[in-house]
């Protein structure tokens, strides 16, 4: 008898024991083990500076034990981001680095993950200024400089979406007729823009044209607006040089790329535009008071499947400014005007609110304004020195 109670007295014991680590277990399992950063917060666990800007954290002590210590500030990476006696972040270069701050005398400490972010200083788009027609789709090409900005994502926005209405990145389509202004902006929080300027036509505008406009004019007019860009970016290394001019689009890019001087002349954005769309080989110029030299035939039969070689009727023998005024001139005509001898080139880009006259030419008018200024249009052609001469011929595009 005595021998089976001390054995149910052991089984007692160890069932006792047993269920105290249960409890034990459970405990330890239930509550949390308080870390010993809880002993100190940071207002923020993850954040991001601007390279050669700075920012500040705060660090909330919690126990109350440690209220008057004072916490020290580190930085794992000082070459990426640098840290002071208060918390001030520095940003140095791009990268990451971890931001610690620890109460004196405790290894309580708390942590902030820090990207040093290289930020966007400027928004290059294709064009300031685009043409539409209603209906019409186009998109705006725009990158950030640096290109090597952390982040590079930019956001389009519309100021007159039931005017043109602006999808994802730079996609728009043209609603309505009237004025639209596209804020394409960076979203690394520098607050740096860039803003096009879209002008939206009905198809059938009869203060631009009489006959409609088509997809060649349309295409025309919109890599005009961009060459126009292009030349006012680079405005400090064009000049004025009639008789040798960069007969290219892409060569006049190459030279701005290498900080090379680019020589323009008047029919620069016509031949450039001709080029583009296929209707000249790529090297040809024109000129004379007669009107454009297209010396390749097989050129000016693609020009003439595609445009009309006017020559006589209206507009011919007129100033761009009383042709423009009597409706002889349609948007997009290329105008040859003879001046002293010497032919002229513009591209006619409607009027102004004004009734002024509006053309294209990367010549001694651009010259004049400034490149930098203009970039090669659309310029106030009333007030040019050339102004009266007469028009000699117009190619227009059908």
């Amino acid at each position: 008898m005595k021998n089976r109670c001390t054995f149910i007295s052991k089984i007692n014991l160890k069932l006792l024991i047993s269920v105290c680590f249960m409890v034990l277990l459970l405990s330890v399992t239930i509550t949390p083990v308080t870390a010993a950063s809880a002993k100190i917060r940071l207002d923020r666990n993850v954040c991001t500076v601007k390279k050669g800007k700075s920012i500040r954290l705060h660090a909330h002590i919690l126990k109350k034990k440690y209220k008057k210590r004072k916490i020290i500030w580190s930085s794992t990476k000082k070459s990426v981001a640098t840290v002071s006696k208060k918390g001030v972040i520095s940003g140095k270069r791009n990268g990451k680095t971890t931001i610690t701050a620890r109460i004196k005398g405790t290894k309580f400490k708390a942590k902030c993950s820090l990207t040093v972010v290289i930020p966007v200083k400027k928004i290059e788009v294709n064009t300031p200024r685009m043409v539409l027609f209603v209906g019409e789709k186009n998109r705006i090409s725009a990158r950030v400089n640096p290109s090597n900005a952390t982040i590079g994502k930019l956001e389009f926005i519309s100021s007159a979406p039931d005017i043109v209405s602006v999808i994802g990145e730079g996609n728009l389509t043209a609603v309505a007729p009237g004025e639209a202004e596209i804020t394409v902006r960076s979203t690394d929080g520098t607050g740096v823009y860039s803003v096009v300027k879209v002008i939206v036509n009905d198809i059938v505008d009869t203060s631009l044209t009489s006959s409609g406009v088509n997809s060649t004019i349309i295409n025309m007019m919109n890599l005009i607006e961009g060459y126009s860009a292009f030349i006012k970016q680079y405005g400090s290394l064009c000049y004025k040089n009639g008789n040798n001019p960069v007969l290219t689009y892409e060569a006049a890019k190459a030279k701005a790329e290498s900080n090379i001087r680019i020589p323009l002349n008047c029919a620069s954005p016509a031949n450039w535009v001709l080029y583009e769309l296929g209707f000249m080989p790529k090297g040809q110029i024109y000129g004379t008071p007669n009107g454009f030299v297209i010396t390749s035939t097989e050129s000016r039969a693609i020009i003439e499947s595609n445009a009309d070689f006017i020559k006589a009727g209206d507009g011919i023998g007129s100033c761009v400014q009383d042709a423009s005024d009597s409706g002889a001139l349609y948007y997009g005509d290329i105008l040859a005007i003879s001046i002293g001898g010497i032919n002229h080139t513009v591209v006619y880009a409607g009027r102004s609110e004004e009734g002024h006259a509006l053309v294209y030419e990367a010549g001694g008018i651009a010259q004049s304004i400034g490149y930098s200024v203009c970039g090669c249009g659309p310029i106030d052609y009333c007030k040019s020195s050339y102004s009266r001469y007469a028009i000699t011929e117009i190619i227009r595009f059908r």
